[in-house]
């Protein structure tokens, strides 16, 4: 499309645009350096970088060079990233000196893109004599959970990653026409549809930030003004949307994944929304690996069919003899095809035990992924996803290794063993409850910030309760099912401090109200006694109704506490209100209080400060009056 169409938009984020010739030229000449470099088939690259064009110009260009490229999200812990980066490394990443401050990585080559020059650099693709890239060479490696206590990275190949894009194309049906929303971070692997999706017809793939994806508000704005037609999303982003309040769009495709979508959420969408698409793969088959568009009837079923296998991709039910369970059956899903991953990196013996060859299906062995999954064939042929045999959960989206948070509790100070479970509140919100055995006491909150060093916000536990011993067996393993329901206690809550003024009490009876607790002290962190990003986003709402304000989802993120946020509250406050004060009744005299005056006003409401902000610091004078007489008046 840079040649058939060079003056097609082709990437949209903010104020920025590219076209199709902009983001064909940028990509070659980050290309040609890295070639120059040294990159080429079998190189690795890795990408830090925030969510912008510059991202995705940088993925065109490492594919460019024959490179495969291994995404990174900013947000994760800087021990996590290192971890990653001395696992794969990489001939060089590509970043930002503001993202790597705290990297503790031995990669040699850092290149910080806002210090880059490439003008001496061709604007000309990359000649078949610099670059022959085949089927079965790598496109990317991702990182996922892993069981070991460390990410394990998945290396998919350009087969896998074309038959997708193909498949996604004879499913939804894109045209020149459609606007792509690109919500996903880059290091989930459901972005790779955002992204590149749109280069099979010259469609416009609109790239919402960080802080976009995380606002109800801002992300249903970029729908309407963008005139999104195809948004892909998880269930609890689509929640989101829906909580706040969103309008809807009936021209829009709607693609949900990542994790089980309920029927009274599909239901929703499906009032809100043209054609509503239920996908279900694990990373390790490239993306997705079943589709089914929804119908209404579908919705007044228990739970919604994740449906047929797409294009070049085989489904196998077995039991624990690795045969075929009979239709209607409850069996492990395995899938084969060329969506199949290459394995993992440098893992031989976990790719050997996931990754394994069947024999009694047919004269020819296959090769297939173990999901892990369990799953059975609906009346009509579609497959109906059951939940997992294992210790792997699904939470918001996110693939978790329930052993992998056990592996950072236990290597905590103290800490003799742990055992992670997946647990429902009151609400129906699902979250992670840590029990752990120790030879003193642990202070929770402590123990949540240690955590925060080496694992991702979605997998730190919202609960730690210390036992003596687990519950056991009969044959001597943990009785998971026998563990304590965790206490208010086992939450990451500072020392109790009640609320101090009318603002801090009411964002205490809307966090109490929100997350089911009856006590919050001013210090607690919503994000440590039971807060998420889906509840963040219902929070936001409901404080912006409640004291007419404008504050926003990033807001809670970086004042995360009943004190800090209230604090936040104060200053968004001053900006776009003013106390106006009439003395005396005297319609030619109006006193305008002052900044610092105003805010003294807003510490009294706050904290319960004193009545000095009665007292008018400054006054602009509108109309004639005799401001001796106003000061008496003051006086009186």
């Amino acid at each position: 499309f840079a040649s058939q169409t060079p003056d097609a938009i082709a990437l949209v984020c903010g104020d920025e645009v590219l076209t199709y010739a902009q983001l064909n030229a940028r990509a070659n000449q980050l290309a040609h350096k890295l070639i120059e470099q040294g990159s080429t088939i079998g190189s690795k690259v890795a990408i830090l970088l925030e969510r912008s064009v510059d991202m995705v110009v940088t993925a065109a260009a490492v594919m460019k060079s024959g490179a495969a490229y291994i995404p990174l999200d900013p947000s994760l812990p800087s021990d996590r990233i290192d971890y990653m980066l001395e696992d794969a490394k990489p001939s060089c990443i590509v970043s930002e000196s503001s993202l790597l401050s705290e990297s503790k990585h031995s990669i040699k080559h850092v290149w910080l893109l806002s210090e880059m020059a490439f003008d001496d650099y061709s604007l000309e693709n990359p000649t078949k004599a610099q670059v022959s890239v085949a089927a079965s060479d790598l496109i990317y490696y991702i990182y996922t959970s892993g069981s070991t206590g460390r990410p394990k990275g998945v290396m998919i190949n350009h087969c896998s990653v074309h038959n997708f894009l193909q498949a996604m194309q004879d499913k939804l049906k894109l045209s020149a026409d459609d606007n792509v929303l690109a919500l996903t971070t880059f290091s989930f692997d459901i972005a790779v549809l955002e992204l590149y999706l749109p280069w099979l017809t010259g469609a416009t793939s609109h790239i919402a930030t960080k802080s976009d994806a995380s606002d109800p508000s801002r992300l249903a704005d970029i729908i309407d003004s963008s005139v999104i037609t195809i948004a892909q999303a998880t269930p609890t982003t689509w929640n989101m949307l829906l909580d706040n309040q969103w309008s809807g769009n009936s021209n829009l495709t709607i693609v949900c994944g990542g994790e089980a979508l309920s029927p009274s959420t599909a239901k929703r969408l499906m009032q809100l929304g043209g054609s509503i698409w239920n996908m279900y793969g694990p990373t390790e088959t490239t993306v997705w690996s079943t589709a089914t568009q929804l119908s209404v009837q579908d919705t007044e079923l228990p739970s919604l069919p994740i449906g047929f296998p797409i294009n070049n991709t085989q489904l196998y039910l077995l039991d624990s003899q690795l045969q075929l369970v009979p239709f209607g059956a409850i069996g492990e899903l395995y899938i084969g095809g060329d969506g199949l991953a290459d394995g993992y990196y440098r893992q031989k013996n976990l790719t050997e035990d996931r990754f394994v060859e069947l024999h009694s299906l047919g004269a020819e062995s296959t090769r297939v992924y173990k999901t892990g999954d369990l799953a059975r064939y609906g009346l009509d042929g579609r497959l109906q996803y059951l939940g997992r045999n294992d210790f792997q959960i699904k939470l918001r989206g996110h693939r978790i290794e329930l052993e992998e948070i056990e592996q950072a509790i236990n290597s905590l100070d103290h800490v003799h063993a742990s055992v992670v479970t997946a647990r429902t509140d009151k609400r129906g919100e699902q979250y992670l409850a840590a029990y752990i055995i120790t030879d003193s006491e642990l202070n929770v909150t402590n123990v949540h910030k240690a955590l925060e060093s080496l694992l991702p916000t979605y997998m730190l536990p919202r609960s730690i309760t210390v036992l003596d011993c687990f519950p056991l067996t009969p044959n001597k393993k943990v009785d998971r099912n026998a563990l304590p329901e965790p206490q208010h206690s086992d939450l990451a809550v500072a020392s109790f401090e009640a609320p101090k003024g009318a603002i801090e009490q009411q964002l205490a009876s809307l966090w109490g109200t929100l997350l089911d607790l009856e006590k919050i002290s001013r210090h607690d962190n919503f994000f440590m006694i039971g807060g998420h990003s889906l509840l963040a986003a219902k929070l936001v709402v409901q404080i912006n109704a409640k004291l007419d304000c404008e504050l926003q989802v990033k807001d809670l993120f970086e004042h995360s506490t009943i004190k800090s946020l209230a604090e936040k509250l104060a200053y968004i406050m001053l900006e776009t209100h003013s106390k106006v004060i009439r003395i005396a009744d005297r319609e030619e005299m109006l006193l305008v209080q002052s900044y610092a005056q105003q805010r003294i006003w807003f510490v009294n409401e706050f904290g319960g400060g004193s009545d000095a902000y009665n007292m008018v610091s400054a006054y602009e004078v509108v109309g004639q009056f005799d401001v001796t007489r106003a000061e008496r008046a003051l006086n009186e």
